[in-house]
């Protein structure tokens, strides 16, 4: 590697952060995750690791959806409730690709519209007797 660390222009430059592209001293940079990264780009790293595993709304959606088949007065309330969750959490991960959940999200909405169906189809079957 030639040139100087971007920090210390005393110091030469022994490695380039995966992150920013610009070379660094081994004293501003650390391996993260098998990564080479300066602290500006470490910082946003753990930000968005941190943000990705708190990421929770694809999984309350299908929790709310398998509640909802299964009770019968509050479940048409909880299905529709799973639906909204689950399309919010599928324009936010179209939004932010990195974010997990795509596939729990469209369950969500599959479980929770066969279960309104199935509700609904129960006061049908109900109002005919």
């Amino acid at each position: 590697m030639s040139g100087p660390c971007v920090a210390h222009p005393e110091a030469a430059a022994t490695a380039v952060c995966h992150g920013c592209r610009r070379a660094f001293c081994d004293r501003c940079t650390i391996d993260f995750d098998g990564w080479t990264l300066c602290a500006p780009c470490k910082n946003r790293a753990v930000a968005w690791s941190m943000e990705v595993t708190d990421y929770r709304k694809p999984q309350t959606a299908f929790v709310l959806a398998m509640v909802g088949v299964f009770m019968m007065c509050f479940g048409i309330v909880l299905d529709i409730i799973a639906i909204i969750v689950a399309q919010k959490a599928l324009r936010e991960i179209q939004a932010r690709p990195g974010l997990p959940g795509r596939a729990l999200a469209r369950w969500a909405i599959l479980i929770s519209s066969l279960g309104l169906l199935l509700h609904l189809l129960g006061f049908v079957a109900v109002w005919v007797r």
